[in-house]
C-alpha cells in the first residue's frame, strides 16, 4: 500500500506564532496585581522574591554592578505547543484533503 502525506502548517494557536509565551508564575503574578497595586509593593523590600519563592522558585540575588539584583524566571518562555517555531505541523494523508476540498467544492473529483 501506498499512502502520500501532505504537510499541513498552520500558526500555532497558543503563541499565535509569536514564538514565545508568558512564564505561568508570571501569568499568576500580573492576574493578582494591578499597576498600582505593584507599585505600592515594589517599595516593600523582598515582597517579589517573597511571592516567588512561596510558588517554588529559588530566587537568588546576584552582584550587578555593584548592586544586588534578584532573578526571577524569565517573563517570556519558549512556547511548548511549537516549541518555539510559531507554526504547528502535522501530516495529513492526501486522500483525505482531496475529500475536503471535494465537500468544500474546491474541486470536483
Amino acid at each position: 500500500m501506498i499512502r502520500y502525506l501532505i504537510t499541513k502548517e498552520e500558526t500555532c494557536p497558543k503563541c499565535d506564532g509569536h514564538k514565545l509565551v508568558q512564564h505561568w508564575a508570571w501569568v499568576e503574578f500580573w492576574e493578582n496585581h494591578t499597576t498600582e497595586e505593584y507599585r505600592a509593593l515594589q517599595d516593600k523590600d523582598g515582597y517579589m522574591e517573597e511571592w516567588f519563592e512561596e510558588r517554588g522558585y529559588m530566587v537568588e540575588s546576584a552582584p550587578y554592578m555593584g548592586q544586588t539584583v534578584s532573578l526571577f524566571p524569565p517573563e517570556e518562555v519558549e512556547c511548548s505547543e511549537c516549541r518555539g517555531t510559531g507554526i504547528i505541523r502535522t501530516e495529513v494523508n492526501f486522500q483525505e484533503v482531496l475529500n475536503l476540498l471535494a465537500q468544500s467544492g474546491a474541486i470536483n473529483v
